[in-house]
């Protein structure tokens, strides 16, 4: 027989501490919660709603740098630093047109435009004698590139020169949301023992919220929580790889605490 003793709801947005660039957030209990003496305790994830909108070019993700040049003996004479954000090709280029004119080089001098039918992103470079180049802290996977490609491989001699990318973009590179939380440390991912307490796979439209309840409940162990009181909920989103996700909103989560 289950007995649930609390439920736990949280939101990011009133939490003591959050920190949406790397997905963490950090809750205080007040008053605390305090659990039976020698009690067999289980925790789950009943819940989580987020807004299906990750940053995808950041700091954070070592990808917001875009490198240009008009010496091939400099490939990074001209850098451009790309707001931290969500984009899609024509977002991604209109911010690197941007930082261009900044740079004070003409208007529209690097275009990226998508090719839908093989889904990988277009260069153009309007004005002879110029080079991109997708140096380590561009978003060359997102892009499609290789690392330190050059396009082209010498300054462009003719104008509107284009090249498509040799790889498919990946601009949605976010397949699984691993929640994190400290309530539990006995689950088994990968066959490693970790905190995650459940594994959420996006499947809303950009833009859209997703509103998650596992059908199946991922019961973890927590008997360490006997007896003693919890003052703090640290909650942190990491992706597939286990790195730590940029959000764009606030996320929230009901957490159960159970006896067995």
């Amino acid at each position: 027989m289950t007995n649930y003793l609390n439920n736990i709801f949280l939101n990011s947005a009133s939490s003591t501490y959050t920190d949406l660039t790397t997905g963490r957030a950090n809750f205080v209990m007040n008053p605390p919660i305090n659990f039976p003496e020698r009690a067999k305790l289980k925790v789950c994830l009943h819940s989580f709603s987020f807004t299906n909108f990750f940053v995808n070019v950041s700091a954070v993700k070592a990808n917001n740098l875009f490198y240009y040049t008009d010496n091939i003996g400099i490939p990074n004479k001209y850098t451009i630093t790309i707001p931290d954000g969500s984009y899609s090709v024509s977002d991604l280029s209109e911010a690197i047109n941007i930082g261009v004119v900044n740079n004070g080089h003409t208007d529209g001098l690097i275009v990226l435009t998508p090719d839908f039918a093989s889904n990988r992103v277009i260069f153009t470079i309007s004005t002879i004698g110029w080079q991109i180049n997708m140096l380590a802290g561009t978003p060359y996977v997102l892009l499609g590139t290789a690392l330190a490609q050059a396009i082209p491989l010498a300054l462009t001699t003719i104008a509107n020169y284009s090249e498509l990318a040799p790889n498919v973009a990946a601009f949605n590179d976010l397949l699984n949301i691993y929640v994190h939380t400290n309530l539990s440390n006995n689950s088994i991912f990968g066959g490693v023992q970790s905190n995650i307490i459940a594994n959420i796979i996006p499947t809303a439209s950009i833009g859209s919220v997703q509103n998650s309840e596992p059908t199946n409940l991922l019961w973890l162990s927590a008997d360490e929580l006997a007896g003693s009181s919890l003052n703090n909920i640290n909650v942190y989103l990491t992706n597939q790889n286990n790195q730590p996700i940029s959000l764009s909103d606030n996320f929230s989560l009901t957490l159960l605490v159970a006896q067995v």
